[in-house]
């Protein structure tokens, strides 16, 4: 006797990698239908219900090609399976991608240490540049559409206040010291008796309920990826983006 074989878990979730359409023939003799990929050829069929061979009309190659490019398009827009690799911060994204507009995604320490270094050289290298960055938010305000907030970074003395005027209405909801990760524009330090602390403007936050996940998590809603080998990243983890909610990108 034989014990039952237990359901092994999946080890991964794969993505399709390709669409083919697929046309159905009625047999000629019982109506059964015979299913086949799209072909530009005629082909020979055998029902498997009675045996019958017949003839497939063939598709006409323009049809094929339109065809082809609807699917390629349904399967860039199937969500990609992906696992989050080690030392990654993961995200809930708050608005559509194609609003994102930073140049570069910097560790808010680092950007610290390059101000203190050599401040007119990072003015110059970094002003006017939208700047990605990751922190614990707290002491949030938002009072007749002036929106502040400040960023401390859990690694290090780093911190940063940031004007979330354009985008107050995002602090809603959002608990002292959750991570999030901003988009904005730093003008430097935010004065003489606050020599840690950055000053950002014209922010926007990019994604909320930030977590470390453990190596090797897989997600099936990863709709964006800046790993530390992208030209973008000069941080040192990587950063993942799961799917928005519905609210978010109405």
């Amino acid at each position: 006797m034989t014990g039952k074989k237990k359901k092994q878990k999946p080890s991964a979730l794969m993505a399709p990698v390709r669409l083919e359409p697929v046309l159905a023939y009625p047999c000629p003799k019982c109506g059964a239908e015979v299913t086949v990929r799209a072909r530009h050829k005629a082909v020979t069929l055998v029902c498997e219900k009675c045996d019958t061979f017949f003839g497939a009309h063939p598709l006409p190659p323009a049809a094929l090609l339109s065809i082809q490019q609807v699917f390629e398009k349904a399967l860039a827009a199937i969500p990609k399976p992906s696992v989050v690799p080690e030392n990654a911060y993961v995200f809930r994204l708050v608005r559509p991608r194609d609003q994102l507009s930073f140049a570069l995604a910097i560790d808010l320490q680092v950007l610290l240490q390059a101000f203190t270094n050599n401040y007119e050289a990072t003015i110059k290298r970094l002003g006017g540049t939208r700047i990605l960055t990751t922190g614990q938010i707290y002491d949030m305000s938002s009072f007749e559409g002036f929106a502040t907030a400040n960023i401390t970074n859990p690694n290090s003395a780093a911190r940063a206040f940031i004007d979330l005027s354009a985008d107050g209405d995002s602090l809603a909801g959002l608990s002292d010291y959750s991570l999030v990760a901003f988009e904005g524009v730093c003008s430097g330090f935010m004065g003489q008796h606050n020599p840690n602390t950055l000053l950002f403007g014209d922010c926007a936050l990019v994604g909320v309920d930030g977590y470390e996940p453990e190596a090797g998590h897989i997600f099936d809603e990863i709709v964006f990826e800046l790993p530390i080998s992208s030209k973008r990243n000069r941080s040192s983890r990587n950063i993942v983006f799961t799917r928005p909610s519905k609210h978010s990108v109405e």
